[in-house]
């Protein structure tokens, strides 16, 4: 990475062996990152390594795709984007052809806040760390003498956080990390002094990262950082000169041009640029064309595909170059020499010889969902010596969300008898629940409290209104914030189905607005219609200034949990969810409370969506309500809205 020298070239005169010298090692990490400057080597450069199996496997085209935790190392603006909290580790042997017993590892943890800050700002942050180790070095002298051993390793620990802005469409993140490295130690270099070795010691600085992630429209996002930003890598032992760090640009765009319920497709194309020592020319004898060129072409370029089925198995294949670097791009022989170049060369110029290879990086993942995903990959083939480079990562996206689906599939204690004496154990028990719930889209998908459904055996959803009824099933669910999205057993005709109202931005809500709700309260004695109940935002917290919740004055009951709350002019404004139990606050208060209920923010309902197929058609939806009188605006909205009925067997 730090010198055009090809890896394994000693020095001239060298006298003495070493099995595996802190030289070779510095050639090891020429090969891995390639930042091949003729004027200065840059230091901690195992920074610029690829960090996890999916990024590895777009060929690093990740700076505008911030939705795992290595979003730290890409783009700390993804942090504030994320979902609850976000867990990944990666590990692989690192360059094994080259030499063996190399590791390279990355952990990182991030945790987001929804509405954090208030106003639909979320808030996000965490660590990672990174560590390569190169393994034990043994010292023989000219003689044959074996003087002892050492490893060198380098290493890096960062914090970093993020904020969400503009109901999840902006992240603007940072990140801070300390550095450090060791080198031969100084024994090697006092007994040895016949190895020239400055190379000693054990360096450390410390870095920053800035980025800023854009989702421009639905289907479009873009990236931006700027990453190991610090002083030059200093080492306490005074050996060698201080080295930069490698400061690098990157810019890049993810396309999702399709996404649906089988099927979801990501192009990635990225461009990242060292920045260390630009347009250098010590001996003034280049033009600024030249100049140009060569930064241009010292440009790493990448291309990612990414493609998901059923969100279970995802493909991916990255196209990469870094010609200065020697590594990728398209590899052409001629004389028995092989050079590397663009796409861009290879079509507009002949002669340059016959093809051998392309840069290509490759990799799969399996996974449930976006809750947790194993993957895979290599990136061997943008090497010029023969190697394996096998990367392997575990991630989880959504840990919540993660355990909130294995507690809904592992059978509940709730409700169970004991076996009574004699043996005796009594058949499985039926319970029937019900509920209210809305329905967001064409294609089925509707909303409604988690506790309404939780460990549910059938579910039913009816819609009087309509005459009609459909099974479904669960999509998602967010047990902390008690809400789940359903998926209806629509058939095919029912696409036709033209949702009109449209969900309210977050931190629209205002104190003193008119709100009402729609649902199927207390069925066993009001009956299955429809029930219609007008109020007021009287709080924009919860209970103990909860921030997910907003506290209404519309009357609830029993069966309201998981109807719709809508703003005056029909826009959803959250999913009611509980009320305030007026005896429980007449024994600890001695006053009775009235009216004092709770719906979650449509904000967190948002966030749900944001990971669905349909979701993203679902919160750019317009409102089509037609304004006038509220049984106007209630006579538009009736059609949508369901009676879940659920049955639990334990």
């Amino acid at each position: 990475m730090c010198s055009r020298n090809p890896p394994g070239t000693s020095r001239p005169g060298r006298k003495a062996k070493l099995r595996r010298t802190a030289i070779v090692a510095a050639a090891l990490i020429i090969a891995s990152c390639s930042v091949s400057l003729a004027h200065e080597n840059p230091g901690a450069s195992f920074l610029l390594i690829w960090p996890s199996a999916r990024s590895t496997a777009l060929g690093g085209a990740s700076v505008a795709l911030g939705e795992d935790p290595d979003a730290s190392y890409w783009n700390p603006g993804g942090i504030g984007l994320q979902k609850s909290l976000s867990l990944s580790l990666s590990s692989g042997e690192w360059l094994p052809g080259l030499y063996p017993g190399m590791t390279y590892a990355f952990a990182g943890g991030s945790y987001c806040i929804l509405n954090a800050l208030g106003n639909g700002i979320d808030l996000g942050f965490g660590a990672n760390a990174t560590y390569l180790t190169l393994g034990e070095t043994d010292v023989i002298n000219e003689h044959g003498e074996f003087l002892g051993r050492y490893t060198t390793w380098r290493g890096a620990f960062g914090l970093h956080g993020g904020v969400g802005l503009l109901d999840g469409k902006l992240g603007v993140g940072a990140a801070v990390k300390l550095v450090r490295q060791s080198r031969a130690p100084d024994w090697v270099w006092s007994d040895m002094p016949e190895l020239g070795i400055d190379a000693r010691g054990t360096g450390g600085s410390f870095a920053a990262d800035i980025g800023v992630l854009c989702h421009l429209i639905p289907d479009l996002s873009a990236g931006l950082a700027l990453a190991n930003l610090g002083p030059d890598m200093a080492y306490d032992s005074g050996g060698g000169e201080p080295n930069p760090l490698p400061t690098m640009l990157r810019v890049g765009l993810c396309w999702t041009p399709v996404s649906n319920r089988y099927v979801r497709l990501k192009v990635l194309p990225e461009a990242d640029k060292i920045l260390v020592g630009m347009f250098y020319d010590p001996d003034g004898t280049k033009t600024f064309d030249q100049l140009l060129g060569q930064e241009l072409r010292d440009i790493w370029k990448s291309l990612g595909i990414e493609v998901t089925a059923l969100d279970i198995l995802s493909l991916r294949l990255g196209y990469f170059e870094d010609l200065t670097g020697q590594r990728g791009g398209i590899v052409l022989e001629k004389d028995g020499v092989t050079s590397h170049f663009g796409i861009g060369e290879a079509l507009t110029r002949t002669g340059l010889g016959r093809f051998k290879s392309l840069g290509l990086c490759w990799g799969i993942g399996l996974g449930w969902k976006d809750y947790i995903r194993l993957d895979l990959s290599s990136d061997a083939a943008i090497y010029d010596f023969p190697t394996t480079n096998v990367k392997v990562a575990l991630t989880m996206n959504d840990v919540v969300g993660l355990a909130a689906e294995v507690r809904r599939l592992l059978p509940s204690p709730r409700g169970r008898s004991p076996i009574p004496p004699g043996g005796y154990a009594p058949g499985p028990r039926e319970t029937h629940y019900t509920g209210s719930g809305v329905l967001l889209s064409q294609s089925g998908l509707f909303a409604t409290c988690q506790h309404v459904i939780d460990d549910a055996t059938t579910i039913e959803v009816d819609f009087p209104e309509q005459g009609t009824y459909y099974t479904a099933k669960v999509e998602v669910e967010d047990a902390q914030n008690d809400l789940a999205i359903l998926r209806l057993s629509l058939p095919e005709q029912k696409d036709s189905i033209d949702v009109p109202f449209a969900l309210l931005q977050p931190g629209s809500a205002r104190l003193g607005m008119e709100t009402f709700t729609l649902g199927f309260p207390l069925t066993g004695i009001l009956g299955k219609s429809l029930k219609f109940n007008s109020g007021s935002v009287s709080a924009l917290t919860g209970l103990q200034d909860n921030p997910t919740l907003v506290q209404i004055e519309n009357p609830v009951q029993p069966g309201n949990s998981g109807g719709p709350l809508f703003s005056a002019d029909g826009k959803l404004l959250g999913i009611v969810v509980s009320r305030l139990n007026a005896l429980v606050v007449f024994r600890l208060q001695g006053t009775l409370s009235e009216n004092v209920n709770f719906a979650v923010k449509v904000g967190y309902l948002r966030n749900l969506l944001a990971g669905l197929p349909e979701g993203k058609e679902i919160l750019a939806r317009k409102s089509r309500i037609k304004g006038g009188k509220t049984e106007d605006v209630v006579e538009q909205l009736k059609p949508y809205i369901g009676y879940v009925r659920v049955k639990v067997v334990k």
